[in-house]
């Protein structure tokens, strides 16, 4: 029986925090046997490699199928890396995992609970809190595997990582608009984004490369390549 749920994370040079991270989202899972962990790193992030190498026996348990998927690419972004993560997926709901985001308690049974009878066979976006943008923009892309093979994608291959999230929300929003999609407004579950601008800790690495003024060009001009006429609301 394939799970309901696939976890998809994306890490880079953040071992500590991929872990914690994982950690968290399995001792909040209220049903962990219905959930399968996908996770995707850089070939050459030797960091994430050892400590996921040390982790992982002890931790695959829980989670459907007894393990946890390991996908190690040149992804030279977080994007890729998302994407590559689903297409090794198999759950027919699909949830984006950061290293700075957490989750709240039973956040499985939460996310169950806003879909409709049928869900699976339905193109439908979820669209959560995460307690820092105050406009549309989904920084934690949640949706169904059938929207995903509608879209043909999870996330665009082809952003660094900046810009991925206005594209997805930016398509999610347009489909809903004209039938295509459902987006369930579940603004009221909070997946906190805790990002370093909220606190006094500086920037580390992943951030300056996500956010890079040459990633930021290249992904503002990417967008809006791919996405005529969508506007600047979604990327400012």
């Amino acid at each position: 029986m394939k799970p309901s749920i696939s976890l998809l994370h994306s890490t880079l040079w953040r071992p500590e925090k991929a872990i914690a991270c994982m950690q968290l989202w399995a001792s909040r899972c209220s049903c962990p046997g219905d959930v399968e962990y996908v996770i995707a790193y850089e070939r050459d992030d030797k960091s994430t490699e050892a400590a996921l190498d040390n982790f992982l026996p002890e931790y695959e348990a829980p989670w459907a199928h007894g393990g946890v998927v390991v996908i190690r690419g040149d992804f030279k972004g977080s994007a890729p890396a998302w994407d590559a993560a689903y297409r090794a997926s198999s759950g027919d709901l699909l949830v984006q995992v950061s290293d700075d985001f957490s989750c709240p308690v039973d956040w499985d049974v939460a996310l169950l609970a806003r879909l409709p009878a049928g869900w699976e066979g339905k193109p439908i976006v979820i669209a959560v809190n995460d307690g820092l943008r105050r406009d549309k923009m989904l920084t934690m892309f949640v949706c169904t595997r059938n929207y995903a093979e509608l879209a043909g994608e999870f996330l665009h291959k082809g952003y660094q990582g900046v810009f991925s999230d206005s594209e997805a929300t930016h398509r999610a929003y347009l489909r809903h608009e004209t039938g295509l999609a459902t987006v369930i407004e579940a603004r009221d579950l909070l997946f906190t984004h805790n990002h370093h601008c909220k606190s006094n800790e500086p920037e580390d690495a992943t951030y300056a490369h996500q956010n890079s003024p040459e990633a930021y060009e290249a992904g503002k001009k990417l967008f809006m390549e791919r996405n005529p006429g969508a506007g600047g609301g979604l990327w400012m």
